[in-house]
């Protein structure tokens, strides 16, 4: 990306796709955070446009309105993650007339830092794990990678950020 410089206004986000825990590509809690560590050091190392901030579903299609895929064979879903599942056909693309209402948020604690960037997680990432689509906090994964982030914004990160990391509290501001 660094050598095209039509992508030099662009930031990287990225996001891990949910798979069942069974599966051999499935990645814990854990190791998303030292994967995510490792692209940070990467980015920062190369001089790569970072990240503003990592938000987790906070508009996803399942929990907005009026947001829905449409399959090739005409059968409306929710979430495009839910294609192909028969029990989440929303309806069909000749019988459409209104839009489909989404859930809203999955998560009532407005005074949690990361609630903008969350509303209850990825409820995909729920229905891979428990097989029902519900809320999905990661208040730990956006705790974590955006304490990362503040440090590299500040200079301050490196090899080793634990102890930095443990004197960081992100608290909500609200401006009303």
């Amino acid at each position: 990306m660094k050598k095209f410089n039509k992508f030099k206004n662009c930031t990287i986000y990225f996001d891990f796709v949910a798979v069942p825990i069974s599966s051999e590509l499935y990645v814990d809690d854990e190791l998303k955070k030292k994967i995510f560590e490792n692209i940070l050091h990467f980015l920062l190392k190369n001089d790569m446009p970072l990240i503003n901030n990592i938000r987790m579903a906070g508009y996803c299609m399942y929990k907005n309105n009026c947001s829905s895929t449409i399959h090739a064979d005409g059968h409306i879903y929710k979430c495009y993650s839910l294609v192909g599942n028969e029990n989440y056909i929303s309806g069909d693309i000749d019988e459409f007339g209104e839009c489909i209402k989404g859930t809203g948020t999955l998560c009532f604690k407005r005074d949690c830092p990361y609630f903008e960037f969350c509303y209850g997680g990825c409820p995909y990432n729920s229905f891979v794990k428990f097989g029902k689509m519900m809320q999905d906090c990661q208040y730990d994964y956006l705790d974590y990678a955006n304490k990362l982030i503040f440090l590299s914004e500040l200079g301050l990160f490196n090899d080793d950020n634990d102890d930095l990391l443990q004197k960081i509290k992100i608290l909500k501001v609200d401006f009303k």
